[in-house]
């Protein structure tokens, strides 16, 4: 009952002093990359809001949302499908302009080969991620992983979490085999509480 009440005092706390969004931290990154002629799957669309904002800004545009769980906000799209969060058997190669996975892979233990897929399937993969400082992570980064991990097991309810983030180089040096075309853009993190800046991967043919 405790444990109950402390996660729900947070969760308050949070929503008013911690204010932040797609549209404010994700969205404006993402945006320039879309447009209305494109198919899209968003994988691990978690509560689906950045779907809801690239359908109210591209109206009549094709966004289709795949996760392990069903916890979008809003359930009304048919374009949502479960699957085992690596394999994306149901679609054919090239089947989508661009593949948005955003702040999906440091919760995938085998995340090459979720990557091998989403390479397959995507002619446009938009990467966006938590990203470490150079060489191997400040006590800050190792720190900030530990918190993760925490969230996950305790607030979350889900035991069998897993939280390893990346530095630039070690993404570069993954992505780099799939493909030849990479842009990566610094997202600034603003905020005292989220120390790690983000980063945003373009990989194209």
């Amino acid at each position: 009952m405790f444990r109950g009440f402390f996660v729900l005092i947070f969760d308050f706390l949070k929503s008013l002093l911690f204010s932040t969004g797609p549209r404010d931290r994700i969205y404006k990154y993402v945006r320039p990359h879309l447009n209305t002629e494109q198919k899209i799957l968003n994988v691990g669309c978690g509560d689906g809001i950045l779907s809801e904002l690239i359908r109210f800004d591209f109206p009549g545009i094709s966004i289709h949302d795949i996760d392990v769980v069903d916890l979008r906000s809003n359930k009304q799209s048919q374009h949502f499908h479960l699957f085992d969060g690596y394999h994306l058997s149901k679609y054919a190669n090239e089947t989508f302009d661009v593949i948005l996975i955003i702040y999906v892979l440091h919760h995938v233990r085998s995340r090459e080969i979720l990557l091998e897929e989403a390479m397959r399937v995507g002619k446009k993969i938009i990467l966006i991620e938590d990203i470490l400082n150079e060489p191997n992570g400040t006590c800050l980064d190792r720190f900030f992983t530990f918190t993760h991990r925490i969230w996950a097991k305790w607030i979350c309810h889900d035991q069998n979490a897993y939280v390893e983030f990346w530095t630039k180089s070690k993404w570069f040096s993954i992505l780099l085999k799939y493909r030849n075309s990479l842009h990566y853009e610094d997202i600034p993190e603003k905020k005292w509480y989220h120390y790690v800046n983000h980063g945003l991967f373009l990989c194209q043919n």
